[in-house]
């Protein structure tokens, strides 16, 4: 080979590896209006992106979304269905035109499901919180790649700092979408009880600070429905991350895996039986018991930890392909 060919395989070669060790552009955006209940999913990627060395990342929900703006060769990051109509906001995202564009699209997953929710020729790939959701859907034939993504933990979240001596079991949502609230509510009576009226830090705050708190319970939006194996959702990794104890009734096996030692997964007639043990305890024992499983959880649920185990540092240099 002439020297002139050489220098011609050497500039390819050169130009190859700026290539693939030149930092892309990542592009995180979700609907207006979910700010603070979008905050734990945010804080788990931006924190996961940034672990793994990113700063270009762009972040934007306030809903004047230039979409021309992602350049080609970007990643693009939408979090979430949005609640807006009846598909949501991610539905009116563009998914065509920025694949079209030389985008790479990665759509976050926010509800149970057990369909696909996009193809692989509407994104390139789909992270999810929860395993119950990836093996729904992982045998379709145009599924694009799944990330195993749950939420990190939350250092900045407020922890409880006292148990008090007569907890309640709270559930921390609407109880009017589980149907099987009356018949829990039948076996615990007054101390079990919802809460839905907490939307920022300091209400939340507010909210840990009360004396019947430290004792949770997880119900699924389908636990009328005995066949289903409901997924490990946000709340959790939120109060896991306060030092909270939650008692759950079971989840699909691979999650329950996931948070063994965090959470408590019963059968939900056994949901009193611990909750009484709980009570039982003396409320130092309750707050050390917490603050264990939050410091345990910080180890086994860190959001770079999260992002490597699931490949995606090789997302962010260079092309995709």
């Amino acid at each position: 080979m002439s020297r002139a060919a050489l220098l011609v395989v050497s500039l390819l070669v050169v130009a190859a590896a700026a290539q693939n060790t030149t930092e892309r552009q990542v592009f995180v955006w979700h609907a207006p209006h979910h700010d603070y209940l979008y905050a734990p999913l945010r804080t788990t990627v931006l924190n996961g992106l940034r672990g793994l060395g990113a700063s270009k990342i762009h972040v934007s929900y306030e809903g004047a979304f230039d979409w021309d703006a992602i350049p080609p060769g970007s990643l693009f990051i939408w979090l979430g269905w949005g609640r807006k109509g009846r598909y949501g906001r991610n539905r009116q995202v563009p998914w065509k035109v920025l694949g079209d564009r030389g985008v790479y699209r990665i759509y976050y997953q926010s509800e149970p499901v057990t369909k696909l929710a996009y193809t692989k020729d509407e994104v390139d790939e789909i992270w999810d919180f929860s395993w119950h959701n990836i093996d729904s859907v992982k045998t379709a034939k145009d599924a694009p790649i799944l990330r195993y993504v749950p939420i990190a933990f939350l250092a900045n979240a407020p922890t409880i700092q006292r148990f008090g001596d007569v907890p309640k079991l709270v559930f921390f949502g609407n109880s009017k979408w589980r149907p099987c609230w009356s018949e829990v509510k039948a076996m615990i009576g007054d101390d079990l009880i919802s809460r839905y009226d907490v939307w920022n830090d300091e209400s939340y705050g507010d909210f840990l600070r009360a004396d019947y708190i430290g004792i949770f319970l997880n119900l699924h939006k389908d636990c009328g429905n005995v066949s289903v194996a409901n997924p490990v959702t946000w709340r959790n990794p939120k109060l896991l991350s306060s030092g909270g104890l939650v008692i759950s009734e079971r989840c699909y096996g691979k999650d329950e895996v996931e948070f063994k030692g965090l959470i408590d997964f019963v059968e939900r007639a056994d949901i009193p039986v611990l909750f009484e043990q709980y009570v039982r305890m003396a409320p130092s024992e309750r707050l050390r018991l917490g603050l264990s499983r939050r410091e345990a959880f910080a180890k086994r649920f860190d959001a770079v930890r999260i992002f490597e185990r699931a490949g995606i540092g090789s997302l962010l240099r260079g092309s995709s392909s």
